[in-house]
């Protein structure tokens, strides 16, 4: 006999396969817990069978089933890395858009660890639906380093299965269903935008804009360069040109505001790829406006002479109608209309005003 609730380390109520260590209680006279301290192995099946010899203490022998069986959690395929070994190096690679060197470069994530003879013959590699061959270079834990032998094919949807059955050891259960992860190899080079009313910035007066779907090959500026032409005829250099990732950016061009001016561009653009577009570019440019600002110097020496008249300067360019300032209880509005447009204005404000 047993007192509810006292721990045992052992029992011949039931027997658990694969062993398991751990504590029995009873709770109440039809109801004996057992917990382990052992942690379950994972994708296992354990079998608890109950002694058929059982007699309750009424006298009456066990009857109906007497063998259950539980699962442990199954292995799962969590995601792919491509280009594993230059991202180890911190190179971004975007799942989306994998260039096709780093394509056939991949690490397969896994739930637990694996071995790499047994799950190799579980998987398969596709570009869209056409097979690919690989090796399995090596596992750490719960990572496998895999090379796709074959050529990756650009714009395909490159797609890894873990087959139904899929283990980590021989001895494991295997999964009920097929797992999937899936990247895309490098997409098609085209033009995606042409930015024809960029504000100007910096050394950047007037730009006009050609962006791609990837970065561009720099040593190409000469001949791009070449392929510009403007009328009216308009002096242009590699001084008005940059290559700015995936951007062909055009500037410093002498046009005038708010005028409109024809742009094309006969070239060959190439990507880093070494993949090319023949470029036959036609466009109306409208020149926009100036930009609007006002310009106050609030910084640096602060103190004036006595002997000069109390001044301050600032600037503007193409204000707002109901443009104003104070100074105490004077008040100056401007009238926009009678402003010069697109001319950087320097206003003096006399500080003795009241």
């Amino acid at each position: 006999m047993k007192k509810l609730g006292e721990v045992m380390t052992s029992s011949d109520v039931f027997s658990i396969e694969p062993k398991l260590d751990g504590v029995y209680r009873w709770y109440g006279t039809s109801l004996l817990a057992f917990e382990a301290s052992d942690l379950t192995i994972p994708q296992m099946e354990y079998k608890v069978e109950v002694n058929p010899a059982l007699v309750s203490i009424d006298g009456e022998t066990i009857k109906g089933e007497t063998s259950f069986r539980f699962k442990t959690q199954a292995l799962r395929m969590l995601s792919v890395i491509p280009g594993y070994s230059a991202q180890k190096e911190g190179v971004y690679v975007n799942n989306n858009d994998v260039p096709l060197d780093l394509a056939k470069d991949i690490a397969l994530v896994f739930s637990y660890p694996v071995n790499p003879e047994v799950i190799k013959d579980y998987l398969e590699i596709y570009a869209d639906d056409v097979k690919l061959k690989f090796s399995v270079l090596k596992a750490y834990e719960n990572l496998l380093h895999v090379s796709i032998e074959d050529t990756v094919p650009e714009d395909k949807k490159i797609s890894v299965l873990l087959l139904e059955g899929g283990r980590s050891e021989k001895h494991f259960i295997g999964t009920e269903k097929r797992q999937a992860v899936s990247f895309q190899s490098l997409r098609p080079f085209v033009q995606t935008r042409m930015y024809t009313e960029g504000q100007s910035y910096s050394k950047y007066t007037n730009p006009l804009e050609i962006t791609y779907s990837h970065n561009l090959d720099t040593k190409q500026i000469d001949e791009i360069v070449k392929g510009i032409k403007t009328t009216p005829s308009m002096p242009l250099t590699k001084d008005n040109v940059e290559i700015l990732g995936r951007t062909i950016r055009i500037f410093g061009l002498p046009v005038v505001y708010e005028q409109n001016y024809s742009f094309s561009m006969d070239a060959e653009v190439k990507d880093i790829y070494g993949r090319s577009i023949v470029e036959k570019i036609r466009a109306l440019v409208s020149v926009p406006p100036a930009r609007s600002f006002v310009d106050f110097k609030d910084y640096g020496f602060a103190l004036l002479e006595a002997e000069f008249a109390p001044k301050i300067a600032f600037e503007f360019q193409n204000i707002l109608e109901g443009s104003e300032y104070r100074v105490n209880d004077f008040l100056q509005k401007f009238d926009a209309e009678m402003i010069p447009k697109n001319k950087r204005v320097t206003h003096l404000v006399d500080l003795n005003l009241t």
